[in-house]
């Protein structure tokens, strides 16, 4: 069963769903609220003959924010990576 990416104008990665086909997970995407600007889709064709057998789907980091506001105090968030 096919992975489908949903990509903004960037080409950041901004929802990531396991669907039957394309247009169920644009459904799905359109249904949240979601348009993306492109779609990579990803499925088992792509492992045959691979040299790794793996391929990567989305990768985080933990990004460390000091909140101006608060007059200090660190944040870390997740960010998506491409």
């Amino acid at each position: 069963m096919p992975i489908f990416i949903a990509r903004d104008y960037d080409g950041t990665p901004i929802d990531v769903v396991l669907a039957r086909n394309f247009e169920l997970a644009n459904a799905y995407w359109h249904g949240k609220g979601i348009f993306p600007h492109t779609h990579e889709e990803k499925n088992d064709s792509q492992l045959e003959n691979h040299p790794t057998g793996v391929l990567p789907i989305v990768t985080t980091k933990d990004v460390h924010l000091h909140r101006l506001r608060d007059r200090g105090g660190l944040e870390t968030i997740k960010v998506i990576t491409k």
